[in-house]
């Protein structure tokens, strides 16, 4: 009996049991279902971005948007963004003072449908980029889980969340410009997706279309061309002329792209730039240059992997040119080496630890400096597309963990790493909230740029236009401004916008002889600038402005001012300005020069009778016939 009773509770406690047996293995089987891993990284990628929907327009997009004439005829500019360079319609010529030309439409033609659907509103294209890189973190786990490693999707999972998480990517998403990189990963994503699944003409037109629109979001995807018959290699049992026609075809699409660049856009002027911001190594020797570049290439590696003091810019003075005997080249030198011989050797054995440094190498290598001078040291938003192959890289381990047992340790791991980068980022994102604030936040970890410390001053220049900061305030925070501002001249003497700059805050301290004679040192260095027109608009209606606060109280004071107007009046100087600039000469005894001012107030306005009547005194008195 008592045998009896224990079997029947054993039965019953085996009962128990049995459901959260079952509910675990409901879970566990849902948990590996691509749909609902893929929900997951679309919700965190999406998560980690969310506070910077609420941001403000910010660094480069005045000149992709804001300030940009033909996105800002919304549909209407259509047909001339796909005719025109990247920058032409922020300044009507070429992309600044860079060498070659820019065909970059589709992020473009992006922004015009934005100002056509809700005008300038930065909140609903912030949106945007946000929703299109948690789309493009989503397909990258589809390419990676059922392409590449069918059978390591949680390997997948979690590469692709540390992908979405490095706080290096806040330049790419925060920043509406950068929707250039994130529409060439989309769609070269969804490229390789189509040549690895579909082995028919349905796949392989796919492609091309893909990879063409890719490259018309940007050209990183030319370094493809290395990277696709490597993957090929690696993950399809292909023959090698099967290998070598699919990379024909990437072939052609980059030819047939590069041919339609050239008829639509002249290539402009080949020659580096003689701007030392857009021209970083101009005073470095080739080995210099070649050191440094070196260097840079390890430091984008470290601030990808460890994001320390990551900022919008890195551009001249932040670093120093290096030796070849400098300890940072030597320590750089021999990192990159050694992985790239050892990689090298492995490709062979389809070693995936060498897989993921070749693909970072290929995708980088437009970026570097090496390839060609893209006009800047260092820029995080490079590293976007490169970056996927730290999810090769933590596969590959993933797959080590797998066969030694130490799966579940290293799964905890990247969820630590995943919380503290996807932390950081979300951190991040609040300093590209405006100009301002992106400024000041990365202007003490970057103090010797010129280029940010630009920015630095235009930041306190605007906070001093706050109406509620008392006057002391206000002049603290314009003379800090000019600090920076002179700091930086002496380095560079000839930047224009810092000479812009420091002249705005000394007119707003009333210093107009100091503001104008930092602004003539720009019209020197740059006379073409369209901003000259603005400075001068200011100059004249301050400087007039100035003469009528005199009037005939002190007419020399007048005359002295209304003749510092004069050579910033051009089309500026209406009837009434002649008019006052006449007076004050008439009252002074300049009798010719307030004829000459009458005569073209009733040039103007040939109904101010006052002007006629002193026409008819002043040429009287100057001894001047009337016509």
């Amino acid at each position: 009996m008592n045998k009896k009773k224990k079997n029947t509770l054993s039965q019953e406690m085996a009962n128990n049991q049995q459901p959260n047996s079952s509910n675990k293995e409901v879970f566990e089987a849902i948990y590996k279902k691509n749909w609902f891993l893929a929900l997951l990284i679309f919700i965190a990628s999406f998560g980690m971005y969310a506070n910077s929907i609420s941001n403000d327009y910010a660094l480069d997009d005045i000149m992709v948007y804001t300030g940009n004439k033909l996105v800002q005829s919304g549909m209407d500019g259509m047909s001339e963004l796909w005719s025109k360079d990247f920058l032409y319609g922020y300044r009507g010529f070429q992309s600044l003072d860079l060498a070659g030309s820019r065909w970059r439409p589709l992020s473009l033609i992006s922004f015009a449908i934005d100002v056509e659907l809700w005008g300038n509103n930065p909140h609903w294209s912030h949106f945007m980029n946000v929703l299109l890189f948690a789309i493009c973190c989503v397909l990258l786990f589809y390419f990676l889980s059922t392409q590449l490693f069918p059978k390591y999707k949680l390997g997948a999972f979690f590469a692709v969340l540390i992908f979405a998480a490095l706080p290096i990517h806040t330049e790419v998403v925060a920043n509406i410009k950068s929707r250039d990189e994130i529409l060439c990963f989309f769609f070269l994503i969804i490229g390789l997706i189509s040549i690895f699944k579909w082995d028919n003409i349905k796949g392989k037109l796919l492609f091309v279309v893909c990879i063409f629109l890719s490259l018309l979001a940007k050209e990183n995807a030319v370094p493809l061309l290395a990277g696709l018959p490597l993957l090929l290699y690696y993950f399809k049992d292909q023959h090698y002329k099967k290998i070598a026609f699919e990379t024909g075809l990437l072939l052609a699409v980059i030819g047939f792209y590069l041919f339609l660049r050239l008829q639509i856009i002249p290539m402009g002027k080949l020659e580096a730039s003689k701007e030392i911001l857009n021209n970083p190594f101009m005073h470095a020797n080739a080995m210099q240059a070649f050191a440094t570049k070196v260097y840079l290439l390890a430091y984008s590696i470290v601030i990808m992997l460890i994001p320390f003091k990551l900022s919008h810019d890195y551009s001249f003075q932040h670093f120093s040119y290096l030796d070849l005997s400098s300890t940072w080249f030597i320590i750089s030198f021999i990192f990159l080496t050694s992985i790239s011989v050892w990689s090298l050797l492995k490709l062979k054995n389809k070693n995936l630890y060498a897989l993921g440094w070749g693909i970072f190498i290929i995708l980088y290598s437009i970026s570097t400096n090496f390839v060609i001078e893209i006009g800047t040291p260092l820029a995080e938003r490079l590293l976007f597309l490169p970056s996927i192959a730290l999810c090769f890289i933590i596969i590959a381990i993933y797959k080590k963990m797998d066969e030694t047992k130490f799966q579940k340790p290293f799964q905890v791991i990247l969820i630590v790493v995943f919380c503290i980068y996807g932390l950081l980022t979300f951190q991040r994102n609040q300093d590209w909230k405006n100009d301002d604030t992106l400024s000041l936040a990365d202007y003490p970890k970057c103090p010797k740029s010129i280029r940010l410390a630009n920015r630095v001053a235009t930041a306190y220049i605007n906070m001093s236009a706050d109406s509620s900061l008392s006057a002391s305030k206000k002049k603290e925070l314009l003379n800090r401004s000019i600090a920076i501002c002179k700091k930086a001249l002496a380095v560079h003497p000839n930047y224009n916008d810092m000479l812009s700059n420091i002249g705005v805050a000394y007119s707003r301290m009333d210093s107009l002889d100091i503001c104008e004679s930092y602004w003539k040192n720009f019209e020197r260095v740059d006379p073409g600038n369209p901003k000259l027109v603005e400075l001068h608009h200011f100059l004249f209606v301050r400087m007039y402005n100035k003469g009528l606060m005199y009037g005939s109280i002190k007419p020399d004071s007048a005359y002295y001012w209304f003749n510092r107007a004069l050579p910033y009046a051009k089309a500026e100087a209406d009837a009434n300005f002649w008019y006052d600039y006449a007076g004050a000469n008439y009252m002074l005894g300049h009798f010719k020069e307030a004829a000459d001012g009458f005569a073209k107030t009733l040039k103007l306005n040939p109904a101010k009778k006052e002007a006629e009547m002193g026409l008819m005194a002043a040429s009287e008195k100057a001894g001047i016939p009337l016509k």
